[in-house]
């Protein structure tokens, strides 16, 4: 039976563990928290990263007119992190990404006529600075998650990496079930099948380009 939909992986979560009194509900909370280790990242107990969150060319956003509406302003919808922060001028200015607490220190100004060059998110809000006012336009490219594939039934990540969601969510089901002689073999398949995913978006992603080294530099003020 091929796996592209909400409703096949439901039924191939209860044949593999043969259970026929799970309801569809219980099985998309399984679902949910492989979705959930998919987009944030699967961990060891002690805070390891087993493999990290994923993010790739098919989850990217892109916004040419992020219009800041003060000192904080919101973070776009289903906003999972930033690829590529942009200020519209002439010409236009790369703003890195730095700490809360760098921000703070070093580049937080009201002085509009300094050179903007920086961006942090501090309580789930956008700040660029310093020197930049209301009304400021940037140009971004940013990460959403896919689709839950819950709510819509479907999403790129089932059409094209439904093992992912099948594995994932029998690692839970697992858990759920006392199925201790299986969680290891579905635990192994899972970040096995993550792990060729994040490989086989990052080929493509990257697909006929030569990736150069770059200096990154430091500013100190």
């Amino acid at each position: 039976m091929a796996i592209n939909n909400l409703v096949s992986l439901e039924l191939a979560l209860a044949d593999w563990v043969a259970r026929t009194d799970l309801t569809n509900a219980q099985l998309d909370l399984f679902i949910n928290a492989a979705e959930l280790e998919i987009n944030h990242g699967v961990f060891d107990p002690s805070g390891r990263v087993i493999v990290p969150p994923l993010r790739c060319k098919a989850m990217e956003v892109k916004n040419e007119t992020y219009t800041l509406t003060g000192e904080y302003t919101a973070l776009p919808s289903g906003f999972l992190g930033f690829r590529t922060v942009k200020l519209v001028a002439s010409p236009n200015v790369q703003l890195m990404y730095v700490t809360p607490e760098v921000f703070n220190a070093t580049y937080l100004s009201t002085d509009t006529s300094a050179d903007t060059g920086a961006y942090t998110i501090e309580s789930g809000q956008f700040r660029a600075g310093p020197g930049t006012v209301t009304g400021d336009v940037l140009s971004i490219i940013y990460y959403v998650a896919p689709d839950n594939l819950v709510a819509t039934g479907t999403n790129w990540l089932a059409t094209s990496y439904p093992y992912v969601y099948l594995y994932g969510a029998l690692r839970h089901l697992a858990i759920y079930l006392g199925m201790d002689q299986r969680m290891g073999f579905f635990h192994s398949a899972f970040i096995s099948s993550l792990m060729a995913l994040h490989s086989s978006e990052k080929a493509a992603q990257f697909s006929g380009t030569a990736l150069t080294a770059r200096t990154l530099g430091v500013t100190v003020r």
